[in-house]
């Protein structure tokens, strides 16, 4: 049954959603305090550009046809769970929280994927609407999290501003309480964190999407972080993955992508529940990079670690955002470098990486960089890793005949014409061009965003199934060209590459 609501019940029901006062609706409509009050009793009639407003706000958070709206809907929208979803109160009930998540979760992956628009007036409402639901999912932590995290670095069209918020949140989610904090290493280890470790700072100095992290001193005198597991988070997070869309929508980035690849990506999120994996994980990886003198690894600190709770080396530096306000472009041009030759060399000569490139994961101590968060990790088989690595090898010095090869044995490509491999090759050359250029190049968001414009518009794309090899390889690629771009990094980045694959055990032709 469909309910067609008045003027004022549509500019009431959105004010509500949106968690605002009437003063400051009025704010973001640019009108007077009073006219909303009297808008909304009826008194008035309100004029044709804010009805204009509200519609363009109903089309872009609602969904809703000029007040068009099923009675279902309406008791959902209800002003209870509207301002759970937007404001700092604490949901009412696991239920709510629930539905909750669903409709933000849906909501920011339509504006997220979708885009925004090019109008500066809509553009203008979808980042207010936008920027009222990153700050809210403080509240909700795991899954929402998890996409504000990926969307600030892997989306290249969101306003900067939106991008902003996306990064601040990643480390400002609401935080647990000392209580809790306490209840989850009394479980882990049988004493509370003021017996367990020598100092202990009961407030976080990070939150985000699983787990918060707080400083403290051993008694050996080691200073530490602790990382600490939201309770009661790993059911919530099933829950979520197997109720949202989500990451149907992340793989929907690459044409063809199957059930295999997104239900092996969501398998990657669950075992970062896991903080004895990622502490496994974590020592190995030291262990790979020791011999690095620009990456560090924080040690991690076994017997004060479990399966909710890890302690590593504290790491004292900027983040990225620190850095990319105060750092010499000579430093960003490094920090470039360093990130790259991190997953590279992880992938092309141990055949594993830290698939988790989110900025909150980087430190940066004066040109060096420390790395973080080793809870998705990705490995490949022997054979896997020889012919990624000799496929890159072949991009690099543009052998056509070599790289089908490799495509075919990784079972990227099928059968195709001559002609339509030659058209694909060119297509690939041209979107790997600062790779192959024998000179210094510099990155930058928009060139990525030119980029991603360019795969769009190709419409002869032989990967017709997406396969764990290409997802993995698509996302690593995105993400580092993320970061490059946002440093605005230069360098010979085919040198840099081909010194990195020579010590992996590739072979130029040259």
């Amino acid at each position: 049954m469909i309910t067609r609501l008045t003027p004022a019940a549509r500019l009431l029901r959105l004010r509500e959603f949106l968690g605002l006062s009437q003063r400051e609706l009025a704010n973001e409509f640019g009108v007077s305090y009073g006219a909303v009050g009297f808008w909304e009793k009826g008194e008035r009639p309100i004029p044709g550009p804010v009805l204009k407003l509200i519609e363009l706000h109903e089309q872009h958070f609602l969904r809703n046809e000029a007040g068009a709206v099923a009675e279902n809907e309406c008791q959902a929208l209800s002003a209870q769970w509207a301002h759970a979803i937007v404001s700092k109160s604490r949901l009412k009930s696991k239920k709510a929280s629930v539905e909750i998540r669903q409709q933000l979760e849906a909501v920011i992956a339509r504006l997220l994927m979708e885009g925004f628009s090019a109008d500066p007036v809509q553009r203008r409402i979808q980042v207010s609407i936008a920027g009222r639901l990153v700050r809210s999912l403080g509240e909700s932590r795991g899954i929402p999290l998890k996409a504000a995290q990926l969307a600030s670095y892997l989306d290249f069209n969101i306003p900067d501003e939106l991008r902003e918020a996306l990064l601040a949140v990643q480390t400002h989610a609401r935080p647990m309480s000392a209580g809790t904090v306490s209840r989850v290493i009394f479980e882990e280890f049988g004493k509370r964190p003021e017996r367990l470790f020598a100092e202990w700072s009961s407030k976080p100095f990070a939150a985000a999407s699983i787990g918060q992290v707080h400083r403290a001193r051993l008694f050996s005198g080691e200073q530490v972080a602790v990382k600490i597991q939201y309770p009661d988070l790993l059911p919530a997070m099933k829950k979520d993955l197997s109720n949202l869309n989500f990451f149907r929508h992340l793989a929907a980035l690459l044409d063809g992508a199957n059930r295999e690849v997104v239900d092996e990506f969501k398998e990657c999120i669950l075992r970062e529940c896991d903080y004895r994996l990622e502490a496994e994980s974590q020592q190995k990886f030291r262990s790979l990079l020791k011999g690095d003198p620009d990456i560090i690894i924080p040690r991690v600190f076994q017997e004060y670690s479990g399966a909710r709770v890890l302690t590593t080396e504290f790491i004292d530096g900027r983040n990225l955002c620190e850095f990319m306000a105060h750092g010499t472009q000579a430093e960003k041009d490094k920090a470039g470098k360093t990130i790259v030759r991190f997953y590279t060399q992880l992938g092309f000569k141990y055949g594993t990486f830290q698939a988790d490139p989110n900025p909150g994961n980087y430190i940066f101590i004066g040109d060096r960089i420390a790395f973080l968060d080793f809870g998705r990790v990705v490995s490949w088989d022997d054979r896997t890793r020889c012919l990624e690595r000799d496929l890159c090898m072949a991009m690099l010095e543009n052998d056509s005949a070599n790289g089908r090869h490799f495509l075919e044995e990784l079972g990227l490509i099928g059968a195709m014409s001559d002609k339509d491999f030659t058209e694909f090759w060119e297509f690939v050359s041209a979107q790997h061009a600062p790779l192959t250029m024998d000179r210094p190049f510099q990155y930058s968001r928009g060139l990525i965003r030119q980029r991603i414009r360019m795969a769009k518009g190709f419409r002869k794309n032989p990967m017709s199934r997406v396969t764990r090899e290409l997802f993995w390889d698509v996302f690593l690629s995105m993400s580092a060209n993320a970061i490059r771009g946002d440093l605005g990094s230069t360098a010979n980045w085919r040198r840099h590459l081909l010194e990195i694959l020579v010590d992996a055990g590739a072979k130029p032709r040259v």
